[in-house]
């Protein structure tokens, strides 16, 4: 599968040649919008892991890794705040059709945000946070 195709290439590899490939997703492109100083932080933080912590963490917990819970979104009852970057296509895409599914939520597209609205839109995302637990 991919993550342990991933997991293999930076056991192999090392963190800065996975970060240096990691930072080329196109769902990381609206990150080029911000302010040099946050995203040098942010390169800095992703080069401060360890080959083998990242490996462990895609072979433990990537995507291919966790059971589906598709079926159980149409038994939740409780109030959910569904939250997406606007730019972030695929999250998007997979945001509408769990609304569909979830009977008690709330879907917000949030506009000059990508994959990381927290940090591309901290304030906003603070208030929509905080509005829905309040």
């Amino acid at each position: 599968d991919l993550d342990e195709q991933l997991a293999c290439r930076i056991e192999q590899q090392g963190v800065q040649s996975f970060v240096d490939y990691w930072e080329t997703i196109s769902m990381w492109e609206s990150q080029k919008n911000l302010p040099d100083n946050i995203r040098t932080d942010l390169r800095t933080q992703r080069l401060q892991n360890s080959a083998a912590g990242l490996a462990s963490s895609l072979r433990g917990m990537g995507t291919s890794q966790q059971s589906s819970l598709w079926n159980n979104l149409a038994t939740m009852f409780r109030p959910t705040k569904l939250i997406v970057g606007a730019l972030d296509k695929k999250f998007t895409d997979i945001a509408i059709e769990m609304q569909q599914h979830l009977p008690t939520s709330e879907l917000t597209f949030v506009s000059h945000a990508g994959h990381n609205i927290h940090l591309e839109q901290p304030d906003t995302f603070n208030d929509m946070v905080i509005k829905f637990l309040t």
